[in-house]
């Protein structure tokens, strides 16, 4: 993360949440204990959220909220994917929120977390103060076959494809997902599941031009790793538990929902078409294109984007 961010901080609270099935959540808050509450909804699914994450908010005006979602991050079991749904999820969060005891809050959601604070949000929409979604995933089957079908992105990357394909045991075909959940959820074979795992690192590295995985020896690494992807293939391999349409079904029902998407022009991973369509059917929704950046929240361009627009939410006159 860039200097163009608040300067990093160690959280104010820590805790851990039963939410029930066998689940704990682990939460942290950053910021300021009077400030206004945000809450922050990390991508993947499955990889957790960082300290560095609550660097986009104003540290004396925002009450960071941070929840590693069931199976990620800190939350326990790690990796586990047996009661872990969309609704699950989202039931989450009320529990959470009602816990905090927090009226309304911010929600801010990046890539898959965009698509969590969406589904959210057409449940409890009085809850949301405003939405901040950066890269919105909408998850539908046309977005899922974008990024790993071999009609999609594979004909931009076709060296990088290949090799993902190889690594999953095949030729190029409609449903890696179901080949890398496979691997993943082969307790037996701890190799061939971290093989599975790193490839797919590496694949989407090669999507967002960013530096390849590097391999992790250490046992607690590469078993960390596993435990990040399984939960990714299972929310794939399930088509993030939405209909074809993903997000976008019953999108109607957040006409009273205000707030701004941030997303790059050339982000690969989630078309920019995605978000001008969101907008398109939220009015609420105002869209702050960001030239020339791609997905990843490592970006200069995005960090200070989306850093002006959390500003002026909180200042009481979003973008």
């Amino acid at each position: 993360m860039s200097e163009v961010l608040y300067p990093a901080a160690l959280p104010f609270h820590q805790q851990t949440l039963a939410v029930g099935d066998g689940h704990q959540l682990y939460i942290a808050e950053f910021g300021s204990a009077d400030g206004t509450p945000a809450l922050f909804l990390h991508g993947g699914p499955g990889t957790g959220c960082s300290a560095q994450h609550a660097r986009l908010f104003d540290p004396q005006r925002y009450r960071v909220i941070q929840v590693d979602q069931r199976g990620a991050g800190r939350s326990t079991p790690v990796g586990e994917t047996r009661d872990n749904d969309l609704a699950a999820l989202i039931a989450d969060l009320e529990t959470l929120r009602q816990h905090l005891q927090i009226e309304r809050w911010l929600v801010y959601g990046g890539s898959w977390g965009a698509t969590l604070a969406l589904e959210y949000a057409k449940r409890h929409a009085r809850r949301i103060a405003s939405l901040v979604l950066r890269a919105p995933f909408l998850a539908r089957v046309s977005d899922l076959d974008w990024f790993s079908g071999p009609s999609g992105l594979a004909k931009q990357l076709p060296e990088a494809y290949a090799r993902l394909c190889h690594a999953l045991g095949g030729e190029p075909c409609d449903d890696l997902y179901a080949r890398l959940h496979d691997r993943l959820s082969d307790d037996a074979h701890p190799d061939s599941a971290y093989h599975a795992a790193l490839a797919w690192d590496h694949w989407e590295a090669a999507v967002m031009g960013t530096p390849p995985a590097a391999t992790e020896p250490v046992l607690a690494d590469r078993t960390s790793r596993i435990a990040r992807k399984r939960v990714f293939a299972h929310y794939c391999r399930h088509r993030f538990f939405l209909g074809d349409d993903g997000v976008m079904a019953g999108i109607d029902s957040l006409r009273e929902v205000h707030g701004t998407i941030v997303h790059g022009t050339h982000d690969r991973v989630c078309r920019h078409a995605g978000a001008e369509l969101l907008a398109h059917h939220v009015s609420g929704l105002q869209l702050h294109s960001v030239e020339g950046a791609g997905h990843g929240l490592h970006e200069t361009a995005l960090q200070r984007a989306l850093r002006a627009v959390l500003d002026q939410h909180t200042s009481g006159s979003p973008a």
